[in-house]
């Protein structure tokens, strides 16, 4: 307990006046810890001072550049064709039983219905080729092993990213795993 009380009262001079070999020179200033510096600086418009500049979100590239126009569910990406499919129908219950046979039955239905399904009926005509077409781009495929996929699809929406979907194997069906709206 007393080396404990001893090192308290020989570090804290130090770690209030600093060490005296790092002491700044005239006018310099020492740099700030990471937590406490400030953030970089948002880009402007030319001439500007008081406008951002629009961010651009980061992007998976489209290595695969590929049109899904089926719901093959034994290929890997019929499933997310079946299930844009179902959200371009209206918001009823047979569009969402639609929806839901292209997921997992891993998949907990309540979930899907409150927070996946409305969210993917809200944003399908970002990915989609039309209001009645369902084919997508597929912009990358990614084999995470023997029963499990990872796929990006292409947004059509400029400001958006290119949203992730992982499908499993369930026999001889490629089922959603999980979707990103």
């Amino acid at each position: 307990m007393k080396s404990l009380a001893l090192l308290i009262v020989l570090m804290v001079p130090v770690m209030m006046l600093g060490c005296p070999d790092h002491k700044p020179l005239a006018g310099e200033r020492l740099p700030l810890p990471p937590v406490y510096q400030k953030k970089q600086p948002v880009a402007v418009e030319p001439g500007d001072d008081k406008t951002p500049a629009p961010l651009k979100t980061a992007r998976i590239p489209c290595n695969v550049n590929r049109k899904v126009g089926h719901g093959d569910l034994k290929t890997a990406g019929g499933a997310l064709y079946v299930a844009y499919q179902a959200a371009l129908k209206s918001d009823s219950p047979e569009a969402f039983d639609a929806f839901s046979s292209a997921f997992s039955q891993s998949v907990d239905r309540q979930q899907l219905q409150r927070f996946v399904w409305p969210a993917v009926v809200g944003h399908v005509s970002k990915y989609v080729s039309g209001p009645y077409d369902a084919s997508y781009t597929l912009c990358s495929m990614e084999q995470q092993d023997d029963l499990r996929i990872k796929i990006h699809v292409k947004s059509h929406d400029t400001r958006k990213s290119n949203p992730p979907v992982i499908l499993v194997k369930e026999g001889e069906n490629w089922m959603i795993d999980v979707l990103t709206p």
